[in-house]
């Protein structure tokens, strides 16, 4: 029972392959397609044939080490402050560090190069990722997708970082409809959602130093509450799809005023923004921050033009004009007040507008207010945080700028613009080509000026909800507000 200070204890048997020396109850066999072990029963299965000849040896002892890792620490320790997560998030956190033993201690022990997402695209996919988007079809629960892609090496560490397979394969499914391209987009993001989740969880395991002694609890720990934070009330794949929001949103009536239809026009600009949008489609695409700015508005109207008009009638209390009474008899007068409105333009590189096309307006619509608005167009070098775009007053009540402001060449803010829209004197009009975009966050060193289905769709709604009316350049805007003011 006692020994000198000076006796070293034993060590164990060297080496993961050793394993089966070590515990007799453990059996192993071969035939299985893919390594598999049953913790239960003690039961590890290795491949027996492998397609490629060249690799056959390497990926044979690959699949060895990497099945015996998960028979030694593959089962969950006793834990404590844990009890808050439910067995399925640790068994994955244990799962994955599975892949942190078999990578960064077995294989340099081994002489094996390379790492585990390297061999993993030798094994065989066939079905993997069609049975992790029929997971999503059937309306499987988002714990236990995500524990079937952590299960499986390929899954976890190859489908999960390139994100291709997946994200193509829900997108793929979307039944034809009117909306249908925004739906695609939408599965598309989401599978590349799912795919981000667990390679998340993935970097959060292999960020662990090879030199740690054994994988720290505390990380388990981390990785498995990450997991449920992602899991756990998470709405992720089953919330409503854009073809659900934009319900009625794509028969938005607009008061033409007389006017020869541009409806076509405005429906050829969505189709094509939605069509953009599934081209660049972004994984986190946000607004940016809108600024309000008030540019001197140096010009006026003339007096006559701001002073509000009369209107002669043969009706009234106390005449006014008498010396309309040998002509049309209409003696009474009353001031008719000076029509309002809202006027939001969209001056990104895509729409164009002077000067005098704001004094156009005014000069029609005196008491109207005109906006502009756009992003930076340097957008792309920035953070994403750091990007802004600007909605400019440009003419008020009567008086407007001398020149237009310089501005950036981008959307960005499309959003914030419209609900600033949204919140004035009707009628509401935006000048736009319904190109809306926005800034993708997922890119953390540099922004990037993105498409999503659910930033069309919010904009699309505010539209259709809010009494806007969207006008597709702006000579068929100042064509509208003549026939306002005269109506």
């Amino acid at each position: 029972m006692f020994r000198s200070k000076s006796v070293e204890r034993k060590s164990k048997s060297n080496g993961l392959l050793n394993l089966a020396l070590q515990d007799n109850e453990w059996l192993i066999k071969t035939g299985a397609n893919e390594y598999q072990v049953d913790h239960g029963n003690k039961d590890i299965l290795l491949p027996l044939d492998l397609v490629n000849a060249n690799t056959k040896q390497t990926f044979n002892k690959v699949m060895k080490i990497l099945a015996l890792a998960d028979a030694k620490y593959g089962k969950a320790p006793k834990m404590v402050g844990v009890k808050h997560l439910q067995p399925y998030y640790i068994d994955m956190a244990m799962m994955l560090s599975v892949y942190w033993y078999t990578q960064k201690k077995a294989f340099p022990k081994f002489d094996i190069p390379r790492s585990m997402q390297f061999y993993t695209a030798w094994m065989n996919n066939d079905g993997k990722a069609e049975g992790i988007a029929e997971m999503v079809k059937n309306n499987v629960t988002l714990k236990f997708i995500v524990k079937a892609m952590i299960n499986d090496p390929w899954l976890a560490l190859h489908e999960s970082r390139y994100k291709t397979n997946i994200p193509y394969l829900l997108s793929y499914n979307v039944e034809s409809s009117t909306f249908s391209n925004l739906d695609k987009g939408e599965m598309k993001s989401r599978g590349k959602e799912l795919c981000r989740i667990v390679a998340t969880a993935v970097e959060m395991t292999m960020s662990v130093r090879k030199d740690a002694k054994k994988f720290p609890t505390a990380r388990l720990k981390e990785v498995a509450q990450y997991l449920h934070d992602m899991c756990e009330d998470n709405n992720l794949l089953y919330h409503s799809m854009p073809s659900e929001a934009m319900e009625g949103i794509g028969d938005i009536e607009i008061d033409l005023m007389g006017m020869k239809d541009f409806s076509d026009e405005n429906n050829t600009n969505l189709e094509s923004a939605i069509n953009n949008a599934m081209r660049r489609d972004g994984t986190d695409v946000r607004w940016a921050k809108m600024e309000i700015s008030y540019p001197l508005l140096e010009k006026s109207l003339p007096n006559k033009l701001l002073g509000k008009s009369k209107k002669y009638s043969d009706m009234g209390v106390a005449p006014r004009a008498m010396h309309r009474d040998l002509t049309d008899k209409k003696v009474f007068t009353s001031k008719s007040k000076r029509k309002s409105g809202t006027v939001l333009i969209d001056v990104s590189g895509s729409m164009s507008f002077t000067e005098e096309d704001v004094q156009e307006i005014i000069e029609t619509l005196p008491a109207s207010t005109v906006a502009i608005y756009s992003g930076d167009s340097d957008a792309d070098a920035k953070e994403p945080h750091k990007v802004k775009g600007t909605l400019r007053i440009v003419g008020k009540n009567g008086r407007y700028v001398k020149y237009i402001p310089d501005h950036g060449l981008h959307n960005l803010i499309d959003g914030p613009a419209i609900e600033w829209l949204s919140k004035q004197a009707e009628p509401r009009i935006l000048v736009s080509d319904l190109q809306f975009t926005g800034i993708d966050y997922a890119n953390l060193k540099y922004g990037e000026v993105s498409c999503s289905a659910e930033l069309i769709t919010e904009c699309m709604q505010m539209i259709a909800t809010k009494n806007i009316i969207p006008i597709p350049n702006i000579d068929k805007a100042k064509e509208w507000v003549v026939k306002y003011r005269n109506a």
